[in-house]
């Protein structure tokens, strides 16, 4: 996330919506003049007063039209050859914006991609808005500028969205992975073609909960048992807290644990009646994390196990 903070919209090539003071003072006050171009504005100061308000209004609709037309640009919607030709003969620099938008929107896009947490995902996309807001507020673009480059936004905000919905199905294939059963042929190819780095993690997790296992298998006392399940509960709290694991890693490694828990529960309440009074996790609003770990509370409670099994 190194680019969080570098400003994608600091490099404005054009400024419309500029006024001209001499026509605005002969026009209507209820006529609109701050998102003409100045070029178009200066061709009406040859023309005379009666015909002024008639051409500002023709102006008015056209570049309305052109910021519709731009709009659909950065939204990669079919533009008519007749939309085109208008745009590349009236209004080549509000293309010029709308094309420079589709660039930013990619560029935002791949940042969002490369987050580890949904919460910096978030920080990407609203650095962005209040990029634009600045440069608005502060006059480095027009107001039709910043609604083209809004669109754009409007854009990455359902690539986001996309990207949350994607994840959350990820993991949940990975967390069948882990527990070892059948996935579909589809969720075989969705994880494989689109989260292969999630599905290694899952593998990798199989490792983890075999070695859980073995751990479980070399105590000779329920309570050691608790301790071995509470400590894997301590080291991914540790790593989260260090920020060594992403917010999906955390997801797939107390799923492992909570399997090997629920496990050794269902044997040790068929033997003895005794079951494992650790909770290896709960989720409360997992997809909002700060320092690294609000999201996921992990609760580790070890009760007097030896005081009451003695009693």
């Amino acid at each position: 996330m190194n680019n969080i903070n570098n400003n994608l919209y600091g490099k404005t090539t054009m400024k419309l919506g500029s006024e001209s003071k001499q026509i605005q003072n002969n026009l209507l006050s209820e006529i609109n003049t701050k998102d003409i171009p100045k070029q178009e504005l200066g061709k009406l100061n040859n023309l005379q007063n009666t015909d002024i308000i008639k051409n500002l209004t023709k102006i008015q609709e056209d570049t309305k039209r052109a910021e519709l037309i731009a709009i659909k640009i950065v939204k990669q919607e079919t533009v008519t050859t007749k939309e085109q030709n208008f745009m590349n003969k009236k209004y080549p620099d509000m293309k010029q914006v709308a094309n420079q938008s589709i660039n930013e929107c990619e560029y935002l896009k791949k940042q969002i991609s490369n987050c580890k947490t949904d919460e910096e995902r978030q920080q990407v996309l609203f650095k962005a808005i209040r990029d634009i807001k600045d440069m608005s507020k502060k006059g480095v673009i027009s107001e039709i500028q910043a609604r083209i480059k809004n669109s754009g936004i409007v854009e990455v905000e359902k690539f986001l969205k996309n990207i949350q919905k994607e994840v959350k199905k990820a993991e949940i294939i990975a967390i069948k992975i882990v527990k070892g059963d059948k996935l579909t042929a589809s969720e075989e190819n969705f994880i494989n073609k689109k989260y292969p780095d999630i599905k290694q993690i899952a593998d990798q997790s199989i490792n983890q909960k075999i070695d859980l296992k073995e751990k479980f298998k070399s105590c000779k006392t329920p309570e050691e048992k608790q301790l071995v399940l509470a400590k894997a509960i301590g080291d991914v709290k540790d790593m989260a807290k260090n920020g060594v694991l992403s917010e999906t890693e955390i997801v797939i490694k107390m799923s492992v644990i909570e399997v090997v828990k629920k496990e050794y529960e269902r044997e040790y309440d068929k033997e003895n009646g005794l079951k494992f009074i650790i909770n290896p996790y709960i989720y409360l609003n997992s997809r909002l994390l700060s320092d690294k770990l609000s999201g996921i509370i992990i609760i580790v409670v070890i009760l007097s196990i030896i005081y009451f099994l003695k009693n």
